[in-house]
């Protein structure tokens, strides 16, 4: 944020989570790289390495909901 405070608007963490049913839940997630799309490559390099970071993250927490 500090390298682009207008990045705020490309990374949202956007999650949603519904009731499917008995005992199942569905989480859905916007991947933040996916978000800057075709800006990516314009973007600064500290913007792209959070977009990573986020991802990772986001990607090792619906893992550990899938146990």
């Amino acid at each position: 944020m500090t390298a682009d405070p207008s990045v705020g608007l490309l990374l949202p963490c956007n999650v949603t989570v519904e009731l499917a049913g008995d005992a199942r839940t569905i989480v859905r997630l916007t991947d933040p790289e996916v978000m800057l799309g075709g800006l990516g490559a314009s973007m600064p390099a500290e913007v792209t390495a959070v977009a990573k970071d986020a991802r990772e993250r986001m990607v090792r927490a619906t893992d550990s909901l899938k146990r």
